[in-house]
């Protein structure tokens, strides 16, 4: 790097604004340069951009970037350019979204406090291509565009108002400023640059499928031809000093970047753009609880975040495609829905002609390999919708991170990356997105307070304390899943410190992590109606003690022995167990009263307050209950109503506690554990929802449990040693009839191909079954022993295939 670094500019006059009256702006940037003909071989350049790009050349999109990250590790792109090239003049432009630093604003969008565009050539070629970032570069402010603040927005405020109408609203280009970024004597830059981690984005168009609550002098069929008739689609002509409102529904909930071209007028037009997950009752505010119910119920309100576009043909936006004769809106960032309200309004004496609207879905590119048949005993368990819902929900929060919901937030909390990384290990043996995650969350350690945040990337430091055990959590799913002992190596010492945070906070007589003496932290477990609204229970503050916490940290110790044993630390491991075990007898020792764990300690409970399935499910999963006293414990808590239930965050767990005990417990209690996501699919829900007690997002992966449900419980496939090298088989052969299934694994080469695994059942007749298993190897071949347990007790170990008509004894 040069010293000092003169690689990036940004617009001489630009002004930060901290003082929280203003969310940020749009920069925009170009260049022209001269090419007496196209190189043929790659021309391959590196931009980066704070806080997002969008790239144009000669006109053409050819990315948006960069992935999501902060300063400690600020990724940027290296892009092929050369199909974008031409002989003669061509015109480079870059759109650059800058969100003010310092302020409340973009919790989403990490950012520097300086702003910043880079471009430059990776490696010489044989022609002279004057593309480097510099002073000959040429830069304005996009003032008709501002970015709006709504009301019940308190994380992404990306919401556009452009306002085109105006010649004051025209462009001033100056000179680019090259910006003087001083590296010597150990001085650091703003941003730790890396190139990306992650695949680009999948897109794909996607089509309206209805359209409602029209309000029209057009007739419907004319807006029925334009939306929805791919055939004989033809432009609209929309009268002068006429109104029009529609709503547009598609298949499923979605995440899209958007367009609206118009042809230009001279009269001032308007069009108002209000993206919905689904119609609902008020309160019209989106503020908490909501009231949805039926989500396709035409008969009440979409409710929303919007964007609004004037444009009256005084000039070009500027966005990119330079059409004269076009109005073209397309806001910056993608955005979620799956239902769309436009309000036009035509002004003046001239007709306005609405030329398309396109509608681009993008997400990160998640390769579903895993499949899943099976014949169901009823017709209240379709395991095919589950399936694919799942798969829609999981795809939809994945984009640059793991999301937790993509309408509201599009954060990375360490809770929820946990299981959607497990999703996706499933569906597609796919880890980079969750080796990312992992990274982004360590590198948000705290030293100071010895925890990460429970968030990362972000704008804003939130710690929610018990997620830093999530965090751990995930670090050992990985190296079960992929046994990659260099990359979690790395991640060890911050795991010890998570567990030194908690260890200090033991006390000394109860031998339990007391609660801390302030609300610095969240101390957040679930959403659930009786612990609205921080999710906190009310014992944590009476008794002194969360018993969920002490369960979680001796749960994470439990696990992370598990990971440093397998690694060669034995006397760490050793510890580690130790710890485990000694946090799980004084939970059973002050938080049990004898029947049932309390929320904080058993001597300060109170029945119908203190009393909740968590405690019980989190009791079992840290050992402080086992064997046949733990089954018959969540057998009695499942039969009780007065228990606070947990809500789809903790479901996940629900199931792994039911499938620890052993027994038939998970066999008698499966189908009625999927009543939530079966009433969500009768309300016409197309993705999982986050929780049905706020009811705020319908969008959110948590919820997609069968994927893992269906492959690691029903099908009974799972790792029996780091990185799949030998595989337990446990299949739960009386649950569904007849099962089909393939599970991607991590393959046994260097060259990272997976490997499959064939599942396959039939019920010949009652209580006999034909079943198989094959492992399909990619180059080269190799042995994978298989560690077969079956219903009637018989266990084998085979390697590659396993087949055998199984005996079922009778329940």
């Amino acid at each position: 790097m040069k010293n000092p670094d003169r690689t990036w500019i940004w617009h001489p006059t630009w002004k930060n604004d901290s003082s929280g009256s203003s969310v940020g702006g749009l920069v925009k940037f170009r260049k022209t340069m001269k090419l007496e003909s196209v190189p043929t071989d790659p021309v391959v350049i590196e931009i980066t951009a704070d806080t997002k790009y969008k790239l144009f050349i000669n006109s053409n999109l050819v990315h948006q970037g960069p992935v999501k990250g902060d300063p400690q590790l600020w990724f940027y792109d290296e892009l092929d350019i050369q199909k974008f090239l031409r002989p003669g003049t061509n015109t480079i432009f870059v759109q650059v979204l800058r969100l003010h630093y310092g302020t409340k604003f973009g919790t989403s969008f990490p950012r520097s406090s300086q702003a910043g565009l880079t471009i430059k050539l990776q490696r010489p070629v044989d022609f002279h291509i004057d593309i480097d970032s510099s002073s000959r570069w040429q830069t304005s402010l996009d003032t008709a565009t501002k970015l709006i603040a709504h009301k019940t927005d308190y994380f992404l405020h990306i919401c556009e108002a452009t306002d085109v109408s105006s010649p004051e609203n025209g462009s001033n280009w100056v000179a680019a400023q090259e910006l003087t970024i001083f590296t010597k004597f150990g001085l650091l830059p703003p941003w730790k640059l890396s190139p990306r981690l992650i695949p680009f984005h999948r897109s794909e168009p996607v089509q309206i499928s209805a359209i409602h609550n029209l309000e029209s002098p057009l007739p419907p069929r004319q807006w029925t031809q334009f939306f929805l008739d791919n055939i004989n689609k033809s432009p609209l002509c929309l009268p002068a000093n006429s109104k029009h409102h529609l709503e547009l529904e598609f298949e499923k909930h979605t995440t899209c970047f958007v367009s609206f071209h118009f042809l230009r007028t001279f009269a001032v037009n308007s069009i108002k753009i209000t993206f919905a997950e689904c119609y609902e009752d008020s309160p019209a505010d989106m503020s908490n609880p909501r009231k949805k119910g039926i989500r396709n119920d035409t008969s009440k309100r979409l409710v929303g975040f919007s964007d609004s576009f004037i444009f009256g043909g005084h000039r070009n936006l500027g966005n990119g495609p330079d059409d004269s004769n076009h109005d073209i809106f397309e806001p910056f960032h993608f955005r979620t829905f799956r239902f769309i309200a436009l309000d036009i309004e035509v002004g003046g004496d001239t007709n306005l002609v609405f030329t398309g609207a396109h509608f681009t879905r993008t997400a990160y590119p998640l390769d579903v390999k895993a499949t899943f048949d099976a014949q169901s005993p009823s017709p209240s368990f379709t395991p095919e919708r589950l399936w694919s819902t799942s798969i829609t929900t999981l795809e939809n929060c994945m984009h640059d991170c793991y999301e937790d919901c993509p309408f509201y937030e599009q954060l990375q909390y360490a809770q929820d990356l946990r299981s959607s990384a497990l999703f996706t290990y499933y569906v597609s043996n796919d880890d980079c997105l969750a080796r990312q995650a992992l990274l982004q969350l360590h590198n948000s350690f705290q030293p100071s307070i010895g925890l990460t945040a429970s968030r990362a990337p972000s704008a804003h430091l939130q710690i929610i304390p018990n997620f830093s055990l999530y965090w751990i959590c995930a670090v050992t799913d990985h190296y079960e899943h992929y046994g990659d002992a260099e990359f979690v190596e790395q991640f060890l010492p911050v795991c010890e410190a998570v567990l030194e945070h908690f260890r200090r906070r033991i006390d000394p007589e109860v031998r339990l992590i007391h609660c801390y003496d302030n609300d610095d932290y969240w101390d957040f477990v679930d959403w659930t109606q009786a612990w609205n609204p921080m999710g906190i229970p009310p014992a944590t503050k009476k008794s002194g003690f969360q018993t969920f916490a002490n369960c979680l940290y001796g749960y994470s110790l439990e696990r992370l022995s598990r990971t440093v044993r397998h690694m060669g630390r034995l006397q760490l491991s050793i510890e580690y167990e130790a710890r485990s075990k000694a946090i799980a007898a004084s939970i059973r020792e002050h938080c049990f009263d004898g029947s049932f764990f309390t929320d904080g300690l058993y001597r300060h409970a109170q029945h119908g307050l203190d009393y909740s399935q968590h405690i019980q499910i989190w009791a079992v999963l840290c050992h402080a209950i086992e064997g046949q006293e733990a089954n018959i414990l969540l057998c009695d808590t499942f039969n009780r109503n007065d228990f606070i239930p947990t809500s789809t965050a903790m479901d996940f767990y629900k199931f792994r506690a039911v499938s620890m005990v052993g027994g038939n417990l998970y066999n008698s209690l499966f189908f009625s554990f999927w009543e939530p996501w079966n009433i969500q699919l009768q309300n016409g829900l197309t993705t999982w929802v986050e929780d049905s007690i706020n009811q705020r997002s319908d969008c959110h992966a948590w919820g997609c449990v069968p994927l893992y449900e269906f492959l690691a419980e029903v099908a009974g496939l799972t790792p029996a040693e780091p990185g799949w090298k030998s595989l337990r088989f446990r299949p739960r052969l009386t649950l569904l009839p007849d099962l089909d299934c393939i599970v991607p694994i991590p393959g046994s080469g260097t060259d990272k191909k997976h490997d499959t695994v064939h599942i396959q059942w039939k019920t010949l007749r009652p209580g006999l079954v034909r079943v198989s298993l094959d492992v399909k190897c990619q180059e080269p071949p190799s042995d994978r022993r298989i560690l077969v347990t079956l219903p009637n007790g018989t266990e084998k170990n085979v390697v590659n295939h396993f087949a055998s008509e199984v005996l079922i004894p009778s329940s």
